[in-house]
């Protein structure tokens, strides 16, 4: 998923330019106004509003938003988990604007929430982590996303000085909306893991302790036959040469672990390969 997710961007990126440049108008059809919503039954601006934006600068930080920082949040994220929150962001925000706008004649459009979404949660997830690509190797990933966020204030600064209100809250809102969910995501992964992933892990240990004698057994008998050469000049693998091993990522272990006592309760004890048996001795050291 390296640059993936950048170049799906691409042709929406292409969309709202070309909308731009030709003034095509577009967003009239796409955005969310709650006022055309509730008068004319128009129920697709609800779902349709991030999908046309008429600010380069606020195209431009998505993009940039993708290509620098979504690589990073797929180490933490799977694929799904990362396109279920896009999915239920845009979903959030398409009810809360139209709710929460009841009848006012507003224009919500854009991709600004997606934009300070992924931005705030690498700033959360990734505080201290300095920007990996060669390009910028001195460079943090808090600096680059202030920067990016003063930029698209800046942008709209005339707006938001200048404008009416119901243009400074089309502006700003979507940004504050994005901002406030990805606090709200990480407060999840933080309850998650403090009250709930506890009793996982001593449901796993239990689990472990249980299978500890057949994997230690296991490895013994593995060891005395990798001492010696069948008949057929087949020899067993040598302990550093598992593919199963531990990492220095905690969690990296405890997805392996996780994988692993699934299978058991899936296919049983006898499902289990030598490398995982020899990952489960190796982690039973630990505990």
């Amino acid at each position: 998923m390296k640059r993936t997710s950048f170049i799906l961007f691409i042709p929406f990126a292409l969309f709202s330019i070309v909308n731009i440049v030709f003034n095509l108008g577009f967003e009239n059809i796409l955005s969310l106004n709650p006022f055309l919503v509730q008068t004319k039954s128009e129920i697709w601006r609800i779902f349709t509003f991030p999908f046309v934006d008429t600010s380069f600068m606020s195209i431009f930080v998505l993009g940039s938003t993708l290509y620098l920082f979504l690589p990073q949040l797929s180490r933490y994220f799977t694929i799904f988990q990362l396109s279920a929150l896009l999915f239920l962001l845009i979903l959030l925000q398409g009810a809360v604007q139209l709710l929460g706008f009841w009848g006012t004649n507003i224009s919500f459009g854009g991709y600004s929430s997606i934009s300070s979404f992924y931005l705030v949660l690498t700033i959360l997830i990734f505080p201290k982590e300095k920007f990996r690509d060669s390009e910028f190797p001195r460079i943090s990933n808090i600096q680059i996303i202030l920067l990016l966020i003063a930029a698209y204030l800046f942008a709209g600064l005339g707006s938001i000085i200048n404008g009416e209100p119901s243009a400074v809250i089309a502006y700003l809102f979507p940004m504050i909306f994005g901002t406030s969910i990805a606090f709200l995501t990480v407060l999840q992964i933080y309850l998650f893991r403090k009250y709930f992933l506890p009793k996982r892990q001593a449901r796993s240990i239990a689990e472990i302790a249980e299978l500890l004698s057949q994997a230690r057994e296991s490895m013994r008998q593995m060891e005395m036959v990798d001492e010696t050469v069948s008949e057929t000049g087949y020899q067993h693998k040598r302990v550093n040469e598992y593919s199963y091993s531990l990492s220095d990522d905690p969690s990296e272990n405890e997805n392996q672990l996780n994988e692993i006592l699934d299978k058991i309760s899936a296919k049983g004890q006898n499902s289990l390969t030598p490398d995982e048996i020899h990952f489960l001795s190796q982690i039973s050291k630990n505990l």
